[in-house]
């Protein structure tokens, strides 16, 4: 019981802190045909990094019937380079219908090439001022 309330906390503290739908600007699809976005207006500056989020919205469902996904990712814009903090699943598109999986992942620093998905992130949180 400990544990499920513990999941419940977790998934509401990333509802809550994702990007309502207003805010999506589509920069592109991956080799999956799934839709990536950026909300240019969750971007914020943390100290010298910067944090946005992001949001995969998928044709098809992928790992157990989930259509969408949003990360929040933390983004050295000197260093060209950006990890995931967080992520949640949703069974519907555009982060509708009922999270599924998510939490916090603290993952490693990764190099993003210019057009590539990760560096289209770097370029939409470094964009701004």
């Amino acid at each position: 019981m400990k544990k499920a309330r513990e999941v419940l906390l977790l998934a509401a503290s990333i509802a809550v802190g994702a990007p309502a739908l207003a805010g999506w600007t589509a920069f592109g699809e991956d080799g999956r045909n799934a839709v990536w976005y950026v909300d240019p207006e969750s971007v914020r500056t943390v100290g010298e990094l910067r944090q946005v989020w992001a949001m995969k919205d998928m044709a098809q469902p992928v790992i157990d019937f989930d259509l969408s996904m949003q990360f929040l990712y933390e983004v050295d814009c000197q260093g060209r380079r950006q990890r995931l903090l967080e992520y949640q699943s949703f069974k519907g598109r555009m982060g509708g219908g009922q999270p599924t999986r998510g939490g916090m992942v603290f993952g490693d620093w990764a190099v993003a090439a210019p057009g590539t998905v990760g560096g289209r992130i770097i370029s939409a949180a470094c964009a701004r001022s």
